[in-house]
């Protein structure tokens, strides 16, 4: 007995009874099976070995059991408690207590106070009390009663069974096949097994199942109100059964509603959330998520990142967040509207239109109908009217609604008084853009796009068909979009056409106009005045018509380019980037190389080709023309007639390749040791070479296998050169 005072009694061998008494005592039960009672004061108790009993009493205690099958009970007082080895029964007592049952199979009570207790190795069983306890089961298949108040219960490994009590439990199973029972209150129930089961009466509580590892099923949780997942596994999550809110984890979900009215949740990562029926929230979250309203009066929103909607009920409300977002209409409408989208889809319903309420610089927002004629005028702050389906159905702009989509119909689109976008979508459409600067769309031939004089610089596109502005009056812009292969047409204003990623033919007439002709080898004739022609990409040809066109061409990757003209002069100076320069017709005209140009081809008539600095190519074709080669290794072609050829300086090649009867073609300035002549192509049997006069060589021959009779006439005496050994025959 210590009484008063810090006493230390040893209890040595045998079967020991000490009692610590007032103050904080240290009583030590070495071996035997001991009985210790601290009594009053902040005691240390240490069982020893042996089956001990171990009693702390008032004040904070610490109670070690070492190895035997110990009982120890803290009392009154934040007491701490190891059990050591054995199977021991331990008791927290009043107030805050620590326990920790080591080895073996323990018997753990909480009582009263916030305790935290640790089972250990072994099949423990661990009861809460009252309090807001912490239980662990540690190793093995350990059973975990929360009881009242708030608790945590952790499984750790092995089979375990936990049962939160009463008030709102937290209970996370661990590894192995677990039982988890939430009891009343709101409890938050994590399994990671698909062998564990989770136990929830009706009408305890809102009780929420969570997992990192495991798809989630509502069926498959009775009387359980939320699923959410944690971690970053791409995961499922379906409702079912009495599930009301799922919520996604951080990975890429696939979250189904089911037949009640439920949230969804997608949080981080690229989901897919459909509410399947009922009258849902869905909110993506970040990430690029796809919402899908099936049955019901839907609410989605997007979230951050590009976002995808596929909407198909009357009621469904859009709110589109913090990013430019994608909106796909079940089955064929695809639209994207820009950063705070709302979207009100009033497909068939009471003829009347729907009421939609829109904050002014709230984005980009959308009335879709699949029945109804629409009228911008009575959707304040929504900027893009839309049909879906096939009926024919009439949309008309408002002073905020600028741009219209129809359906499959034969549709009525009609501009306000603003720039309007009018897209009618396959069917026989028309479009009538009104005031402004309108981009209309048309499919068809049978497409009517309207526009009066005076009403804005309109432009008309298509992907599908060739269009003409004689037809089209009032607009002054063709655009072509897609990569078929078709043809734009002007008018006699100053006016644009931009062709596509195929082959086009631009042809404008008079004007100042604008041709642009995208990828492809493309055709463009600006016609009359002051054309700007852009080929693009591509091998493209120029008709220029005026000497003040201006040609854009790129010098990396523009293609191999023609400029040609039927009754003009071309200088390649005017025509960078530009390879070939041409003259077609019978109109006598010259034609004069540039640095990039590498051919020169004249026409029927008289013409003068001259060539600069480069190798270049140039052809004489018919007509007596007068060809000069310039600087570089030219190869000159006469044609018929009788044509006057200047090699320049370089080696040139002369080629006469037009059997043409009695014809006499002269060239200037041959070089013996450096030009050419070549005759392969005229078929010669007979060929004689004389001097006649003192400047000039003639070669006679019978071109043609004997048909025709040819001269060529070399300015020069030649007599006592070899001249045979520069003739290709």
């Amino acid at each position: 007995y210590g009484d008063a005072g810090n006493d230390s009694l040893w209890g040595s061998d045998g079967n020991d009874q000490l009692y610590g008494g007032d103050d904080a005592d240290r009583l030590d039960g070495s071996t035997g099976d001991d009985g210790l009672a601290g009594d009053a004061g902040d005691d240390t108790l240490s069982a020893g070995v042996g089956n001990d009993t171990a009693y702390g009493g008032t004040g904070n205690d610490l109670l070690v059991g070492f190895d035997g099958n110990d009982s120890l009970n803290g009392g009154a007082g934040n007491d701490l408690l190891n059990g050591g080895n054995g199977n021991d029964s331990l008791a927290g007592g009043d107030d805050v207590d620590h326990i920790g049952g080591a080895a073996g199979d323990d018997l753990i009570h909480g009582d009263a106070g916030d305790d935290g207790m640790d089972g250990g190795t072994g099949a423990d069983t661990i009861y809460g009390g009252l309090g807001q306890d912490q239980l662990y089961g540690a190793a093995d298949g350990d059973s975990l009663y929360g009881d009242a108040g708030s608790d945590s219960l952790w499984g750790s490994d092995g089979n375990d069974q936990l049962y939160g009590g009463d008030a709102n439990d937290q209970l996370y199973g661990g590894t192995g096949d677990d039982q988890l029972t939430g009891g009343t209150g709101d409890d938050l129930i994590a399994i990671d097994s698909a062998g564990d089961m989770v136990v929830e009466a009706f009408d305890e509580g809102c009780d929420t199942v969570t997992s990192a590892t495991l798809d989630l099923y509502g069926d498959d949780l009775a009387n359980v109100e939320v699923l959410q997942l944690t971690g970053t596994d791409d995961l499922w999550l379906i409702g079912g059964g009495a599930v009301t809110l799922l919520i996604g984890n951080a990975g890429n979900n696939d979250i189904q509603g089911g037949v009640a009215s439920e949230t969804l949740i997608g949080d981080d990562g690229s989901d897919t959330l459909d509410g399947v029926s009922g009258n849902d929230a869905l909110y993506g979250g970040a990430g690029s998520d796809l919402l899908v309203s099936e049955l019901g009066m839907t609410t989605l929103a997007g979230g951050a990142d590009d976002d995808v909607y596929l909407i198909d009920d009357a009621s469904d409300q859009v709110m589109v967040m913090d990013a430019l977002d994608q909106l796909s209409f079940i089955p064929l409408i695809h639209y994207t509207p820009q950063p705070g989208d709302q979207v009100l889809d009033t497909v068939p319903g009471p003829d009347t239109h729907a009421t939609v309420i829109e904050t002014a610089d709230g984005g980009r927002d959308m009335v879709v109908t699949m029945s109804l004629n629409l009228d911008g005028a009575d959707y304040a702050n929504v900027e893009v009217l839309m049909a879906m389906g096939t009926e024919n159905l009439t949309l008309t702009a408002g002073t905020d609604a600028t741009a219209m989509y129809g359906n499959d119909g034969a549709n009525v689109l009609t501009g306000g008084a603003g720039g309007d976008y009018l897209n009618g979508g396959t069917g026989s459409d028309t479009l009538i853009g009104g005031m402004g600067d309108d981009f209309c769309v048309i499919d068809s031939i049978d497409d009517q796009a309207i526009e009066s004089s005076n009403e804005g610089t309109d432009t008309l596109a298509s992907a599908d068909i060739d269009m003409d502005l004689v037809d089209y009056r009032n607009f002054e812009t063709l655009v072509l979009l897609g990569s078929k292969n078709l043809n734009l047409g002007g008018n006699q204003d100053a006016d644009s056409l931009y062709g596509n990623d195929g082959d086009n033919k631009l042809i404008d007439t008079d004007g100042a106009d604008y041709l642009y002709g995208g990828a492809g080898n493309d055709l463009l004739d600006g016609g009359q005045d002051a054309d700007t022609m852009a080929g693009g990409v591509g091998d493209d040809v120029y008709y220029i018509e005026s000497d003040l066109d201006v040609l854009v061409e790129d010098g990396v990757g523009g293609g191999f380019d023609t400029a040609q003209a039927g009754v003009l002069d071309l200088f390649g100076v005017n025509y960078t980037n530009v390879e070939v320069l041409k003259v077609s017709g019978n109109a006598d005209l010259s034609l004069t190389g540039g640095n990039d140009v590498v051919a020169l081809i004249g026409n029927g008539g008289f013409n003068i080709l001259t060539g600069g600095s480069a190798d270049e190519t140039i052809f004489g074709d018919r007509g007596e023309d007068q060809i000069y080669g310039g600087d570089g290794n030219d190869t000159l072609y006469g044609g018929a007639d009788n044509d006057t050829m200047t090699g320049g300086a370089g080696a040139d090649m002369f080629v006469f390749d037009m059997a043409t009867p009695d014809t006499v073609d002269v060239i200037t300035d041959f070089t013996v040791g450096e030009d050419v002549i070549d005759l392969t192509g005229l078929h010669v049997i007979n060929l004689s070479i004389y001097i006649d006069g003192a400047d000039q060589t003639l070669i006679d021959m019978e071109t043609d296998d004997g048909r025709f009779h040819q001269q060529i006439v070399l300015m020069g005496d030649f007599s006592d050169l070899p001249v045979w050994e520069y003739l290709l025959l």
